[in-house]
């Protein structure tokens, strides 16, 4: 008998299954919720008005709202403009779909702040109860509802004024139809973000609801301490390990939490108990300038929002610590930090941002970024598989391979089985010392990695080594920030960087050169060029490659 073999696809094979399951799944769904008598069923009493305004504080752009008042609409990297109604866009993707309908773009306008502003979101909203109040697969999802239900109660203070009497009416219904067909929904299979999302658009619109929100209210407050138990670990963490989600997460929690508090309702313990965690993970994860670090979409753009959300949390609690439950090592030595992705990707599901950057690490001197990863947020469009390699962070890269697959799509498909860190203070120098296996099924190999922080960081050392079989080309490399400037010196054997301050560095590895190659820097949500520093080895023998960063004067 023929062995069976399993193909070497398998993971794209698994993810083509799952998406000829949802097509299957969403043609049953709008078989069954897309008929007459499904949306007569969800008819029922319905308020005059808004009865509960929550107090929001939505992070806002109003660049996009100006953008979006000109009739741009540009959402997961994908931008079209022109006059007519958004939502007929067909040639758009499920992510543009999905962020168009949830209507969070909302707080754009209203950060944006001025009357046509104000009219605009009145008539974005009127027009889509003219064309898209019945059951749509994708505008109807969980995740996009519950959205859609906390922007408009969210910003309805906003808008309301330009909304027509007549279309007032109609959304006070739309919202009451919406809420019964999202309680039928839940739990669904939804987690992470999207299902936070969710559970607050069914918790405002229970607020809004008197005669039957007490039912609602109950189960969304029930899914969401059960969500927060799965899902927020001991360090405050998210499993995402997404610093921007994480931001994301904190900041509807609060506002969930601020709108029970404005009702007389107590919040749930998992909430208040997930807060303060949460709130010092992301000040442990920023650099100097008060960016996060440039990991699983983390992004160095949002500072403002970043200090909105930690301000209005009440939390004063400082940040300063590893974070081993989420997978983050930290040294911090006079004015430097380093902070090092030590942990596995993030588990399926709560991986649509995640990257292959093992061991990879971002170096930054006060408010100089010095050693970066390529960064590459939410709204990359075609540049996420290349944001999300390895080759684009500051780590090991084997043989041009990824030390994990990066689906087209989102999501990692093979992955590393183990990762393990340590970190530990000796005379005076922080260390960090870990290894991942994600080389060793298409190669054999274990990366080990240790990085040392002299106690007044004045050098950071380094050493990586591949253990195992064979020999094959490997890269040792360090993105530079695009505001670093960075010449080689001594025929090759080392690099000067000079950062935006005029702080000189110098770069060098023992018995290996050192190149300086073009990079790219997306931290910020442009595309900018900038450079890298390679060291081009090979593996065998177990022999490490030592390198040192040193200050100079």
């Amino acid at each position: 008998m023929r062995p069976i073999s399993l193909p070497c696809d398998l993971p794209e094979m698994i993810e083509r299954g799952k998406k000829l399951w949802q097509q299957v799944r969403a043609g049953a769904e709008t078989i069954a919720y897309g008929n007459p008598l499904y949306n007569y069923l969800l008819q029922g009493q319905v308020p005059g008005a808004m009865q509960f305004l929550p107090a929001t504080f939505g992070i806002g752009d109003a660049a996009n709202g100006e953008k979006l008042l000109a009739g741009q609409f540009a959402f997961g990297g994908e931008s079209f403009t022109d006059r007519m109604p958004p939502w007929q866009r067909l040639s758009a993707s499920k992510q543009w779909h999905e962020a168009m309908h949830s209507f969070a773009w909302l707080d754009d306008l209203r950060t944006l702040g001025t009357q046509p502003a104000q009219k605009a979101a009145a008539d974005f909203i009127a027009d889509w109860l003219d064309g898209q109040d019945r059951y749509q697969h994708e505008a109807w999802a969980p995740a996009t509802l519950g959205a859609r239900l906390a922007s408009w109660i969210g910003t309805a203070s906003f808008y309301l004024p330009f909304l027509e009497g007549d279309d007032q009416s109609r959304l006070m219904a739309s919202v009451a139809r919406q809420t019964r067909h999202l309680q039928r929904l839940l739990p669904g299979n939804i987690t992470g973000l999207p299902a936070l999302v969710a559970y607050k658009g069914l918790i405002y619109a229970a607020l809004n609801l008197p005669a039957e929100g007490a039912a609602a209210l109950g189960l969304a407050l029930t899914l969401l301490a059960r969500r927060l138990g799965e899902e927020v670990l001991a360090d405050g963490g998210h499993l995402s390990r997404s610093p921007r989600l994480m931001l994301d997460y904190l900041r509807h929690l609060l506002e969930i939490r601020d709108a029970l508090a404005a009702a007389g309702i107590a919040a749930p313990g998992e909430i208040e108990s997930a807060i303060p965690p949460t709130v010092t993970a992301l000040r442990s994860l920023r650099h100097g300038d008060g960016g996060f670090a440039l990991f699983h979409g983390g992004d160095a753009s949002t500072i403002a929002a970043i200090d909105s959300v930690l301000d209005r949390s009440g939390i004063r609690a400082r940040g300063g610590r590893a974070l081993p439950h989420l997978g983050y090592e930290r040294l911090q030595a006079g004015r430097c930090l380093l902070l090092c992705d030590a942990g596995l990707p993030p588990p399926r599901g709560m991986d649509r941002f995640a990257h292959a950057g093992l061991l990879s690490f971002e170096f930054s001197h006060g408010r100089d970024r010095i050693i970066t990863n390529c960064g590459g947020g939410q709204n990359i469009g075609e540049w996420r598989v290349a944001l999300a390699a390895t080759a684009a962070h500051s780590t090991v890269t084997v043989a041009d391979t990824n030390a994990a697959e990066v689906l087209e799509h989102g999501g990692i498909g093979r992955r590393p089985k183990h990762a393990a860190a340590r970190s530990y203070e000796l005379d005076g120098t922080y260390t960090i010392e870990a290894t991942h296996d994600g080389y060793r099924e298409n190669f054999g190999l274990v990366h080990e990695r240790k990085l040392s922080l002299a106690g007044d960081g004045s050098f950071l050392t380094g050493s990586d080594v591949l253990r195992g079989p064979g020999l094959y080309p490997y890269a040792i490399r360090f993105h530079l920030h695009p505001k670093v400037q960075a010449v080689l010196a001594q025929n090759g054997q080392s690099a000067l960087l000079r950062t935006a301050s005029g702080q000189g560095w110098k770069l060098d590895a023992e018995n290996h050169p050192v190149t300086l190659e073009p990079s790219i820097y997306c931290g910020d949500g442009a595309r900018q060029r900038s450079q890298q520093i390679v060291i081009h080895a090979k593996s065998g023998a177990d022999v490490a490659v030592a390198w040192r960063l040193s200050k100079v004067n």
